[in-house]
């Protein structure tokens, strides 16, 4: 049972580290980064984007992901 539960407490310990880094990664990346849904709704997008494309949390999260694409890509 010790076995088991210090066993447990590294895997989630060697979870957090790898979501720090992940998320590390998503926010200080110098290349735009977009995350939506099946329906193509923004729920996350890191600085870059926010620097590449001048708009706000406010005008981008919940809204469909293909407004910023050419017509003939949509």
């Amino acid at each position: 049972m010790k076995v088991e539960l210090a066993q447990r407490k590294q895997a989630e310990e060697a979870f957090r580290e790898a979501n720090a880094f992940l998320e590390s990664l998503f926010n200080y990346a110098n290349a735009p980064i977009i995350v939506w849904d099946r329906e193509y709704r923004i729920f996350q997008f890191n600085r870059a984007f926010e620097r590449l494309t001048g708009l706000s949390a406010e005008q981008v999260l919940g809204s469909r992901g293909t407004f910023f694409l050419l017509p003939s890509n949509k």
